[in-house]
């Protein structure tokens, strides 16, 4: 029996717009739906908009396996994302 290692990261940015996410972390979740709801619960508890949100990367040990949009969309096309997973990997770097 393997144990899973995948994780989902919880980021957005607080207040005045900043550069960095101040709060990222990194939560455990057991599957890609579950990923989901953590990300649309993060974002309906925190009253968050789309400039507001910045997590969503889902990671299996360190690689990434798939973006969990705004909306909770799954989304495992990591070629359409890479865009946002290298801004999100410069970024998380600073912290």
């Amino acid at each position: 029996m393997t144990t899973s290692t995948m994780q989902v990261l919880i980021a957005f940015f607080e207040g005045e717009m900043t550069m960095v996410p101040r709060n990222a972390k990194w939560v455990n979740v057991a599957s890609l739906e579950e990923a989901s709801k953590k990300v649309v619960d993060c974002i309906d508890e925190n009253c968050l908009g789309g400039r507001d949100w910045f997590g969503g990367i889902v990671r299996d040990g360190k690689t990434p396996v798939a973006v969990i949009q705004f909306n909770g969309r799954i989304d495992t096309d990591l070629e359409s994302n890479i865009g946002f997973l290298n801004n999100a990997k410069r970024l998380l770097s600073k912290k």
